[in-house]
């Protein structure tokens, strides 16, 4: 499983939003950036890249277990 963090897109552009309320989880989420890369967003390449590792013979012995790409975000977020 694919685990992305903030990852530069459109998608909030584009995306319908509606009786948000009925299904929102309330976080509070620290304060800070994304330690890895200094708060900058990862990029849909980047997890492109983890999808084609993920199904190479190099991740043959990878089973079940997510994977985060999140540039450390949800070591923030516990």
């Amino acid at each position: 499983m694919i685990c992305p963090g903030a990852i530069e897109s459109n998608i909030h552009e584009k995306t319908e939003r509606e009786n948000l309320s009925s299904i929102e989880t309330p976080v509070e989420f620290p304060k800070g950036k994304i330690p890895l890369t200094g708060g900058k967003m990862g990029t849909p390449e980047q997890v492109a890249q983890l999808a084609v590792f993920l199904a190479s013979d190099a991740a043959s012995h990878i089973t079940g277990t997510p994977v985060w790409i999140d540039g450390a975000q949800s070591l923030l977020q516990g």
